[in-house]
This record gives C-alpha cells, sequence and structure tokens, in this order.
C-alpha cells in the first residue's frame, strides 16, 4: 500500500476580545506531492521561524516568517530520519540520529553553514538528539542524546560552539548525565539565562527501584 502525506503550517491569531486562539486554515507547507513527509520540528530565531521533516528518507526544511509567508523548500540531510532543531541568531542546528548523530548548521532560509559534522562520544548509536540554543552566545548550543549499546542506554550532552568566521564546529567533552547503570532514553533539555544551568530531562528504567520514572538534572556548559 502506498501512502501519500504533506506537512501544513496553521497560522494563528490572537483575538484581543476573547481568551482564546483563532485558528486559520492549515496552509501546505511541504511542497512534495508524493511520498511520506512526516517527523516535524520547529523553532524560532531572530526573525523567522524553521521547520523540518523527514520526506522519505531526507530531511527537507523551510523558513516561516510572522507573517506567514514561506521560504523555499530545502535538503538538509540526503539521507535522514527524526530531524531536532535548535535556532540561535542567524544560526540554524538540525540534528539526527545515527551511529553518532549528525549535525548540520543552516542559515534561516537553510543554506548550509559549514559542512555536516558528527556528534557524540563514539558509543554505539547515537540516538534521540535534542538541541537547544544557548541564550547569548552567537552560534552556541547544547544537545542531548541517547547512547545505546546491546540492551543499556544512557543519557549524554555537550556543547557546541559555531566560529562565526571560519564556521568551524568546536564540541565540548560529552557528559554522562545519569549516575545509575539503570536504562535511560529521550532525553529533552532547555536552556535558562546567558551561562544559566540547562535542564535536561529523561525516562529511567528502575528509577524508583521497580519501575519507570522521569528523572531531570541541571548542567552548566
Amino acid at each position: 500500500m502506498n501512502w501519500t502525506s504533506n506537512v501544513y503550517r496553521t497560522v494563528v491569531d490572537r483575538n484581543d476580545d476573547e481568551e482564546f486562539f483563532v485558528l486559520a486554515e492549515p496552509a501546505l507547507l511541504s511542497d512534495s506531492n508524493s511520498g511520506v513527509q512526516r517527523f516535524p520540528a520547529a523553532g524560532f530565531g531572530t526573525d523567522d521561524f524553521f521547520a523540518a521533516w523527514e520526506s522519505d528518507g531526507v530531511i527537507r526544511g523551510r523558513s516561516v516568517a510572522a507573517t506567514g509567508t514561506l521560504g523555499a523548500e530545502v535538503t538538509l540531510f540526503a539521507n535522514g530520519s527524526l530531524p531536532s532543531l535548535a535556532l540561535v541568531g542567524a544560526n540554524v542546528l538540525v540534528t539526527q540520529p545515527g551511529d553518532e548523530w549528525l549535525g548540520q548548521v543552516v542559515s534561516p532560509v537553510g543554506a548550509p553553514k559549514g559542512a555536516t559534522f558528527s556528534g557524540g562520544d563514539g558509543g554505539w548509536m547515537g540516538s534521540s538528539p535534542t538541541a537547544a540554543p544557548l541564550p547569548g552566545y552567537e552560534g552556541r548550543f547544547a544537545v542531548a542524546w541517547q547512547r545505546i549499546l546491546l540492551s543499556t542506554g544512557t543519557i549524554l550532552a555537550q556543547r557546541l560552539d559555531r566560529d562565526p568566521v571560519s564556521g568551524a564546529i568546536t564540541q565540548q567533552a560529552a557528559r554522562q548525565l545519569p549516575t545509575s547503570t539503570n536504562r535511560a532514553l529521550n532525553p529533552a533539555l532547555a536552556a535558562s539565562t546567558p551561562g544559566g544551568p540547562v535542564l535536561v530531562v529523561w525516562e529511567e528504567d528502575q528509577a524508583d527501584g521497580s519501575s519507570w520514572g522521569i528523572m531531570a538534572r541541571l548542567v552548566t556548559f
């Protein structure tokens, strides 16, 4: 069976006289007319939004202005799945899972800024990478991911810095966050103020001694 799907955007207008949002009709975001588009991700930079998604094993994306104007649809990864986005200033970091997770910094209109790079610590399967911009620093990001090795898994995080002149990516050493040997999966993170802590949360087996639970840790980079 062949499936065809599309990615849409919805324009949201605030009705100041009411305590709710008025949603306009969704508009087509992906202009692909065949294949399957799925796993959308979105973020906001200095001026515009940016969205990415998987389209038949290819990561595609485009900018969305606050006025609703769409930028050109571009290819971010020729082979990829499950994108994650983080925007800071004029830099959009796109990540995807792999043996070591992969990253690409692009401009707000999707033009590559430097080469694709691999992240992680060399552990097998850098899965579920998720990224957040670090406020106050142009081109600085935090990334967390799960490292899967056989039947075990743990959560790691590191800071990335993009040189504004050369475009080179500098990666801090990865830090393991769980202190136990329990299986840990599916991280999420959020940054606070410039120089402030980053909150990383994840799910962990036997977190309370008997079943899965949600763990959290504050880290600074």
